[in-house]
């Protein structure tokens, strides 16, 4: 089992995760007054929970709130997308994705290496 913490934009709270889950970790910069990026990164995170349902656990990750987890993944750039299935790294993507992420998300999740 895996543990993460999950913010739920007041104070964070611990998330227990079976490892048989795979995991959608969306690390969204710290918000900015009016930042429209982080409204659009936030709601990106809802519509894929929404779109893959139970296929994928999606945790929305605030860089400044969960820095000790930021910083075990040793990311260096923002915003950034890993996905861990059964405690395991499968994908990451560091910035915003090319591809659309649905398209990408999809063939990872289909995938069983």
């Amino acid at each position: 089992m895996m543990n993460l913490r999950h913010t739920n934009y007041l104070k964070p709270l611990p998330l227990s995760i079976t490892a048989a889950s795979s995991v959608l970790l969306f690390f969204i910069p710290s918000d900015q007054p009016f930042d429209q990026q982080n409204d659009w990164l936030r709601r990106m995170a809802d519509t894929v929970q929404q779109q893959f349902g139970d296929q994928v656990r999606v945790l929305k990750i605030d860089a400044d709130a969960q820095a000790d987890v930021l910083r075990s993944f040793r990311l260096a750039q923002l915003p950034a997308f890993v996905l861990v299935r059964q405690g395991q790294e499968v994908w990451r993507q560091e910035g915003l994705p090319e591809a659309p992420l649905f398209t990408v998300l999809s063939k990872r999740l289909q995938r069983t290496d």
